[in-house]
């Protein structure tokens, strides 16, 4: 039972984390002007975040910064605030729903590739997709280009509006990729295709 409730308590931060990364704007207000500094994003008044929502998460908010996915802070008028950091950020992002309702009954024989130019300004930004792809199990071809077998283009898009990087990211349909037969033995091990997608290769 006391296994039950602690996974109960981690679910219900994780969901408060959520909710926090969304009042705060998402990705592209929480890199904004903040590279030297631990926690990122605006500022959340608790006392106002609690009579917004209507109930009191005080010890959800205590667990996010005992893990470290926030920080506590006391305004000028003596108010308790929150910030995301980084790493709180970063989870949210790799708990993005998994590729998994994407798959289909059968392979349709065509490679989605993914192919970024991100800048080096926006490297953290760049780093946080190159996670969220390895994540969510593509192939990284080359430094910078991942491929996937099943359609997945509402993840990406999702991914890179929230990383605001939607201008240096590329999705491209391909119907072959030269020496693919390390990457079909690649998704074959991932369990992602299956042999039976290949019968009438």
């Amino acid at each position: 039972m006391k296994k039950t409730s602690k996974e109960k308590i981690i679910l219900t931060a994780k969901n408060v984390l959520f909710e926090l990364y969304n009042f705060t704007g998402g990705i592209t207000q929480c890199f904004s002007n903040h590279s030297n500094q631990k926690a990122v994003g605006n500022f959340i008044n608790y006392e106002k975040w609690k009579k917004d929502k209507g109930y009191d998460l005080l010890e959800k908010f205590r667990y996010l910064v005992r893990k470290g996915y926030i920080e506590k802070y006391l305004s000028a008028k003596g108010e308790t605030e929150f910030k995301l950091t980084e790493k709180g950020i970063k989870k949210v992002l790799l708990d993005l729903p998994e590729l998994e309702n994407v798959k289909r009954e059968t392979w349709d024989k065509k490679w989605r590739i993914v192919v970024f130019d991100v800048s080096e300004k926006c490297r953290k930004e760049r780093d946080y997709l190159r996670a969220l792809l390895k994540h969510w199990k593509f192939l990284q071809l080359q430094k910078s280009v991942y491929v996937y077998p099943f359609d997945c283009l509402e993840y990406i898009n999702r991914a890179k509006a929230s990383l605001n990087v939607s201008p240096s990211v590329q999705y491209i349909l391909a119907d072959r990729i030269e020496s693919e037969v390390d990457i079909i033995n690649y998704f074959l091990d991932e369990k992602i295709l299956k042999r039976a997608d290949f019968k009438q290769i």
